[in-house]
């Protein structure tokens, strides 16, 4: 019976391969080279187009590396068909041998592509649809081989070719379109029912500091060379090093190493009057052949318009470089003292414009990290990281500026950048294709207060805003080379307006931390009551002044019921989960807070139960986040908060936290095409700071459980979440 079965099964097979080869005979000529030099010619043309402007013309670049990378492919080829036929000796013939190189080849380099760009999506759809793609393109490039070469004129090749035409074409259409549009935000904003509150004097003093500066702007440019200014250079050797065969074409480049850095950027200022507060801006990473410190012009004219200096400065030196960041702020620090010595030298144009004790640093993406090490290296003496290299700077930096910033990329003795008592501000595009999460709050985080002077920090994170759009240089596109059309850039705000976006926010930070003038400070921890005044898109905040009073912020020991301020104990009723955390932990951040959890309509009730606080005059303010992700964008709703305090007597009020701020849900993000297609998404989170007067609990709108309530004599203060079920986080509660 066994040997029956068995020879069935050996008939069976023979029968099939014997179809097979017939089929396969018919169809098919050998074009295994084809497969395998589509593939290399693909690898090629992208590294040309990365890589081809660092030599001149770039035509003749990228034709050289073209070339070369072909050449590479061919020697590849022959050494791998070698090592092959020594290994399975005589097992198969040549023609084999190429073809299972060509497979192999061509789907490393699908992988590679879909992967890359893959975004979130789980590894098997990946492997799926890298596997899919490239068995469809084999079999058409083998199809179309034998066809046109081979003259296997058969309807399969036929029929195969046109569709797969018609596929591939879709395909190309698809690749070059900008891709879908997001729903969620518009979903959100019809659910926010936070109504504009600002007073008439408060909307006139807001349009005046936005709106037509008075000052007529000029510019002018330094550099080694001196037209118009004349500079210096510095050695930023002892930072960071050129290394490698790009490393040596960068310099041939440029013509210049790292030992003797120029000293270029360019400054807009006001042409009446002096002394004026001054911005230095330091971009970022990218293409050290574009010219990243001009894509800030919009930002400078509009600043200088209101009367300030602003300085961007070429960073290109430190591009294509690691562990550089040191070596960004380090230049950024140069160049303040050259622009100090224009400042001081009579007939320089720039004479006696800037105010050298109200000075801001901002930077974006590897800049934002690095302003925050120019800051610290400003006020040491030496390196930290090199005890024999002696700083000497000292400026009064009094703000500064994170535009999607990395973070952690530099590090003393392996611990991140710590700083105290200075103003701090960080922006963030949801839909940033580049540093994706939002890096920067970890450094806002790592802003601490003594309470010994007034500063502020604030963190701004934006729906619909991408990486490069804030660098007019940098473009829509966040990645470079020939798969970055997988990217969506349909979803984005216009780069006009992600720029107006920096433009207001910089302004009143820079108006409120250098200027002293706070009349607008309201924008930086409750811009929900400026909408009408903003582009149309999400914003959520997180804000704290230096005068902030801590009672809980989760970071002092493992307890549960503990608070951070003596005397301070946390008490939860309902609810099914409480517990402490990093939350979400997938994002780089350095705190902990309350992680609570519902269902059944059980919503929890957090008390914090407090000595007898004063909080008259006072401000409640709380971080709240929404981490529920089981959801789609018709079915979302705000979640429901009420906020109470209690004093001594036990007599109570209650407002709802919609009247003061949205504690909207986690934005729906999708950064490529292919999670549209697969209906594939990203949760994003971040914390809202709640910030609502002490005196709200004693007006009319609030929800009064007893007697007028007490502000002098407060002992409890209550969050009470609603819903049939929910996930929240709470940080940072206190006054």
């Amino acid at each position: 019976m066994k040997k029956q079965i068995r020879t069935r099964i050996d008939l069976m097979k023979n029968t099939f391969m014997g179809h097979y080869q017939n089929f396969k005979d018919k169809n098919f000529i050998p074009s295994s080279g084809l497969v395998y030099w589509i593939a290399a010619v693909i690898i090629s043309l992208e590294v040309a187009r990365d890589y081809g402007g660092i030599i001149l013309p770039v035509w003749l670049g990228r034709l050289t590396i073209f070339l070369g990378c072909i050449l590479g492919a061919f020697l590849i080829k022959m050494i791998a068909v070698w090592l092959i036929i020594l290994i399975v000796r005589l097992f198969t013939d040549r023609n084999k041998i190429d073809e299972l190189i060509a497979i192999v080849g061509m789907m490393i380099v699908i992988v590679g592509c879909v992967s890359y760009f893959s975004f979130k999506l789980e590894r098997s759809i990946v492997a799926i649809m890298s596997v899919t793609v490239g068995s469809i393109l084999l079999i058409y490039f083998k199809c179309l081989w034998s066809l046109v070469v081979g003259k296997r004129v058969t309807p399969f090749n036929k029929y195969t070719v046109a569709l797969g035409t018609i596929v591939i074409l879709i395909g190309i259409s698809f690749l070059n379109s900008e891709g879908y549009e997001d729903t969620y935000i518009k979903t959100y904003l019809k659910l926010d029912k936070v109504r504009n509150n600002l007073s008439e004097s408060e909307k006139q003093n807001f349009e005046r500091a936005i709106s037509n500066g008075r000052y007529t702007v000029l510019s002018t440019e330094y550099n080694t060379q001196g037209a118009p200014l004349v500079s210096g250079t510095v050695n930023l050797k002892g930072y960071a090093q050129n290394k490698g065969v790009v490393g040596y074409i960068k310099k041939k480049y440029q013509g210049y190493d790292l030992d003797k850095v120029p000293l270029r950027g360019k400054v807009w200022y006001p042409k009446e009057g002096s002394h004026y507060p001054t911005l230095f801006i330091a971009h970022g990473n990218h293409d050290y052949k574009e010219q990243s410190y001009l894509g800030y012009e919009y930002l400078g004219k509009y600043l200088a318009r209101f009367g300030y200096v602003v300085v961007s400065i070429d960073q290109n030196s430190c591009n294509l470089l690691t562990n550089e960041n040191d070596a960004r702020a380090i230049l950024l620090l140069e160049n303040i003292k050259q622009i100090k010595k224009y400042n001081e030298t009579k007939d320089n144009p720039l004479f006696g414009k800037i105010n050298m004790s109200q000075l801001a640093i901002a930077g974006h993406s590897r800049g934002g990290e690095a302003v925050s090490v120019a800051y610290l290296l400003n006020s040491e003496g030496v390196n930290p990281n090199n005890g024999k290299t002696r700083l000497n700077y000292g400026f009064n930096i009094r703000s500064i500026i994170a535009i999607a910033p990395t973070v952690d990329q530099y590090k003393l003795a392996s611990k991140s950048v710590q700083l105290e008592d200075v103003n701090y501000m960080v922006l963030h595009g949801a839909n940033d294709q580049d540093v994706y999460q939002f890096s920067g709050l970890k450094q806002y985080k790592n802003i601490r207060f003594t309470g010994k002077g007034d500063y502020l920090k604030t963190a701004l994170y934006c729906a619909g805003c991408n990486h490069g759009q804030f660098n007019s240089r940098w473009g829509t596109y966040d990645q470079s080379g020939l798969f970055s059309k997988v990217l969506n850039v349909k979803n984005f705000v216009s780069e006009r307006q992600q720029q107006r976006i920096a433009e207001v926010f910089i302004k009143i930070f820079l108006d409120c931390t250098l200027k002293n003038d706070r009349t607008n400070k309201r924008l930086l921890e409750d811009c929900g009551a400026f909408l009408e005044y903003l582009p149309e898109t999400l914003y959520i905040q997180s804000y704290q002044e230096s005068d902030f009073i801590t009672l809980c912020n989760f970071e002092e020991d493992i307890s549960l019921e503990s608070g951070t301020m003596e005397g301070v104990t946390i008490e939860v009723s309902g609810g099914d989960i409480w517990t402490e955390g990093i939350y979400p932990s997938e994002v780089p951040r350095s705190n902990t807070a309350m992680y609570l959890q519902w269902s059944h309509n059980r919503g929890p009730t957090v008390t914090v139960l407090t000595p007898d606080i004063d909080l008259t005059g006072r401000t409640l303010q709380v971080d709240l986040m929404d981490l529920r992700e089981d959801f789609k964008e018709d079915e979302v709703y705000i979640q429901e908060v009420k906020v109470g305090l209690e004093d001594i007597e036990g007599n109570r009020a209650e407002v709802h936290l919609k009247d003061y701020a949205s504690l909207y849900p986690a934005f729906l993000v999708r950064l490529n095409k292919l999670q549209y297609l697969l209906d594939q998404v990203e949760y994003k989170h971040q914390f809202q700071t709640v910030s609502i007067p002490a005196e709200a609990f004693q007006t009319k709108h609030a929800l009064s459980l007893g007697y007028d309530i007490d502000l002098t004599h407060i002992q409890k203060i209550m969050f009470t979440f609603y819903g049939e079920s929910g996930k929240v986080a709470i940080d940072e509660i206190g006054y």
